[in-house]
């Protein structure tokens, strides 16, 4: 048996426990069983795909993230108002003058669901791991650049016991970054950021988080019947989380629900207190009471592979990617496709997202519209692409999924595609929501309808996810003139926000306007049939939503 360090208490706490009891006693599906006299015990809410993924260190889809949101928790998290606040962290970081060393002191009453402390090892393992080459974690590059020497220990050039984190006590926990980062505290309340117990993890070994029964949960619920093969699951309130006493609701069920038409019917026979609406139920529903529309800053967009099958694709011609770009009427898209409330996308960086650190104004009002719907400038692009590549014709597969809205969008890109640039043949490869991801990760497509939400509230977010070389990249897109810009915002600019502000509107030009690397296509909305005594479900645009404040009134 692996026994934890001496605890913040002063005790010493196993890391050996029988999951499934563990989880029972944190709480009950039963309605009758809940103590609370002001609000209902169990919310039964919809997802459209599964969870991939319940290690923080792997995940990278929306589903597993926002449950991830949910059971863990970093050094700090937000408020009810999306305002970030501390949270695994007793107070805000003490810093040094030029803000490269951050201090954090942890809380005293912070525990994993098996009773340990979560301690300032936990933070400096977890984050060792997630930057470790072998580990294989996409997110790693939020390191990169950021933590002292995480660049050279992903590059696998040093070793991760070289990055710039240190336990120095159960208590205190001090990180060491490259160069001032104006992010890096929001950067904090991201999953890849989480601890990790490692006597836990090391136990479990290959079969650390394949399901709930080998987690630790160091948030406001546990987990309960989840495999990845699961279409349902629940989260049951963890009575060891600190702020416990403040966790409205003690239970939570999901069924992954990928039809709205299915959702709709389950919502208005009481099966469902919300359910997510898109196409023609969205337009169906609109005039009913429980209709809810939620504006996001997910950005959905087309990958296009300057590498696989450009033979046939022709996608390594800038020209040929920019008559793709413009041939999309995106505002048909919105309307008539997904009649959710999302509106066309003007560049990779959504709208009412990020504002100027000197005047407040939006990126989007700052910057100008970097794509549009032109279909005979696209026809003009696309006879300079076969003038230059010597092809009358190109043959291109749209990778999408099985989630509700994705194959009506690929068809329309289709039509689109086919409709304005003779020439241009599409076939449509649609996969299960898990199987895209892993085709994406290994950049295994031609082109992709996919999308990006932000994982902290400022620019780069977005536009740093297409620097040569980033996991997220995997479409060979590499301009020397892009990267330069990156490194001017993050290196040269990193304490002249409004200089760095203007470099990231440059670079957004060049990346979607000049190069054509993507193209966006529309900023997402949610739109939902909702229970009408469902309670503080808020979204944030650079936030999950918080199931801790969320509560059916009575």
């Amino acid at each position: 048996m692996t026994l934890r360090a001496l605890g913040k208490k002063g005790t010493i706490a196993t890391s050996v426990i029988i999951s499934a009891v563990l989880l029972g006693a944190c709480g009950s599906d039963s309605a009758t069983d809940s103590k609370s006299k002001e609000t209902a015990s169990k919310i039964k809410l919809s997802s459209q795909t599964n969870i991939s993924y319940m290690d923080s260190r792997l995940a990278t889809d929306e589903t597993s993230i926002l449950t991830l949101n949910q059971t863990n928790e970093g050094l700090y998290s937000y408020d009810l108002k999306g305002k970030l606040i501390p949270a695994a962290a007793a107070s805000e970081a003490t810093t040094n003058k030029d803000k490269t060393i951050y201090t954090f002191k942890l809380r005293d009453d912070a525990h994993w669901s098996n009773g340990d402390d979560v301690t300032a090892d936990d933070f400096e393992f977890a984050w060792k791991s997630a930057v470790n080459p072998k580990t294989g974690s996409q997110y790693s590059y939020l390191y990169d650049g950021v933590v002292k020497n995480a660049t050279d220990i992903i590059a696998g050039k040093k070793d991760a016991a070289e990055l710039g984190i240190e336990a120095i006590d159960d208590e205190t926990l001090k990180v060491t970054l490259e160069k001032p980062v104006p992010y890096f505290e929001s950067l904090l309340a991201f999953s890849v950021f989480f601890p990790l117990n490692e006597d836990f993890v090391k136990e479990q070994g290959a079969d650390y988080a394949k399901s709930s029964e080998n987690i630790l949960f160091n948030g406001p619920y546990t987990m309960k019947n989840w495999d990845p093969t699961s279409d349902t699951w629940t989260l049951t309130k963890n009575k060891k989380y600190w702020d416990a006493k403040n966790v409205k609701t003690d239970t939570f069920v999901y069924n992954v629900i990928a039809n709205s038409g299915t959702g709709a019917n389950l919502f208005e026979t009481g099966e469902l207190d919300r359910a997510e609406l898109t196409g023609d139920f969205a337009k169906q529903y609109k005039s009913n009471d429980n209709f809810v529309s939620r504006a996001g800053a997910f950005i959905y967009y087309v990958k296009f592979s300057q590498s696989v099958d450009v033979a046939k694709t022709g996608l390594d011609n800038v020209n040929l990617r920019k008559a793709l770009s413009a041939a999309i009427d995106s505002n048909g898209l919105t309307e008539h496709v997904l009649s959710n409330g999302s509106i066309p996308a003007e560049g990779i960086v959504p709208a009412d997202f990020v504002a100027n650190p000197e005047t407040g104004k939006d990126f989007r009002e700052d910057a100008e519209p970097v794509i549009n719907f032109d279909a005979d400038a696209a026809k003009k692009y696309l006879a300079l692409a076969k003038k230059e590549t010597g092809k009358s014709s190109f043959t291109i597969e749209l990778l999408n999924d099985d989630a509700d809205g994705s194959k009506p969008t690929a068809e329309y890109i289709q039509d689109q595609w086919q409709t304005n640039l003779p020439g241009v043949k599409v076939t449509l490869k649609t996969l299960p929501y898990k199987s895209r991801l892993e085709l994406n990760a290994s950049g295994d497509f031609q082109a992709q309808l996919t999308r990006w939400g932000p994982d902290y509230q400022d620019p780069s977010t977005f536009i740093d996810l297409f620097k040569t070389g980033s996991s997220y990249n995997m479409m060979d897109y590499s301009n020397p003139t892009f990267d330069d810009l990156l490194v001017k915002a993050s290196v040269d600019e990193a304490t002249k926000p409004a200089d760095r502000w203007n470099t990231y509107i440059e670079a957004e030009k060049q990346l979607i306007k000049e190069d054509a690397a993507s193209a966006p296509l529309y900023q997402n909305a949610v739109a939902s049939l909702e229970n009408a005594k469902l309670k503080n479900y808020e979204r944030f645009p650079y936030a999950s939503t918080m199931l801790k404040y969320v509560y059916l009134e009575k």
